[in-house]
């Protein structure tokens, strides 16, 4: 059954788009991944400059740094948002946020041209943020 399972990744149930990340969200996200990446290279880095500890200590500080504001800056991003989708009433486009909530009940994005529905926004963006981001 779609969107039952447990875990980060969660398939949405029938009907539910899950909501853009911000670009907030995706900076984090590239600073994880970033730090992942980091982490990953430290043995080759470790095995060809292992004479050095200046070397070492060079790549390990941004490294770190990464993972250090990854972990800061998540909590501080997805609140953000959150507050953010809150206070438009949860009728912001899922493509691109504009905020659709003045706007008729149904229509097109003056922004990025997607189809919206306040029902469906409001039902979409609830999920999103209810379900797959607090996994």
């Amino acid at each position: 059954m779609p969107g039952s399972h447990r875990g980060r990744f969660r398939t949405p149930p029938d009907g539910i788009n899950p909501g853009c990340l911000s670009r907030g969200e995706k900076l984090v996200s590239w600073l994880g991944l970033g730090f992942v990446v980091a982490l990953l290279a430290w043995p080759l880095v470790a095995l060809l400059w292992r004479g050095s500890a200046v070397l070492l200590v060079w790549f390990f500080g941004p490294a770190a740094a990464m993972g250090l504001a990854t972990i800061v800056a998540a909590p501080v991003a997805y609140r953000l948002s959150r507050r953010e989708i809150v206070a438009a009433d949860y009728c912001l486009c899922m493509k691109c946020r504009y905020p659709l909530g003045t706007l008729p009940p149904e229509g097109t994005c003056p922004e990025c041209g997607a189809q919206y529905e306040h029902e469906q926004l409001r039902k979409c963006w609830k999920w999103t943020l209810d379900e797959h981001w607090r996994a």
